[in-house]
């Protein structure tokens, strides 16, 4: 068992930074990284590591936040903030990466149970002509959904977090 993970919040943020809008979850992983999050918060940039975050997901986290790029109709830059109840159905798998958030939770019950609730803050990507054409950098929409996206997460980290850890260390 990883002991970083007992009663710690993993924000794990998924996607390639090579296929433009779905590089968010990578901006949104730098972002926090910027900022002094409490000790019990691990942020990790999963990339495309789909079977590190399957195991990861089995670990004793005391909450788990997805931050990815999503497609579910949305304009371009929208904002979800979503629950994933631990038996549902892939009904966001409109995603063409390989290994979507839903994917990924699917792998993990194939291998162990999850305990920990499963979050996920989404932004509604750019559309590409070709989903498949590399193309770096982030839309203006979904660039500019960051600071917003990061607020949610950190707001996340507060529901999840006992009150003393979100004070910081004492003198």
């Amino acid at each position: 068992m990883n002991e970083r993970a007992r009663g710690n919040v993993l924000v794990a943020c998924v996607g390639d930074r090579s296929y433009g809008d779905d590089g968010f979850g990578v901006a949104v992983a730098c972002e926090l990284d910027s900022l002094d999050l409490p000790d019990e918060v691990v942020v990790v940039d999963y990339g495309l590591r789909g079977l590190d975050l399957a195991c990861a997901l089995l670990e004793p986290w005391s909450a788990v936040v997805l931050v990815e790029a999503v497609a579910r109709g949305g304009a371009p830059g929208d904002l979800y903030l979503l629950e994933i109840e631990q038996g549902a159905d892939d009904e966001m798998d409109a995603d063409l990466q390989f290994m979507s958030p839903y994917r990924v939770l699917a792998l993990a019950r194939s291998m162990g149970e999850i305990t920990a609730p499963v979050y996920l803050v989404g932004c509604e990507r750019d559309s590409l002509e070709d989903e498949f054409e590399a193309r770096i950098g982030l839309s203006k929409p979904v660039s500019a959904a960051i600071p917003e996206a990061t607020r949610m997460v950190q707001w996340l980290i507060r529901q999840r977090l006992p009150v003393e850890a979100m004070a910081g260390p004492q003198p």
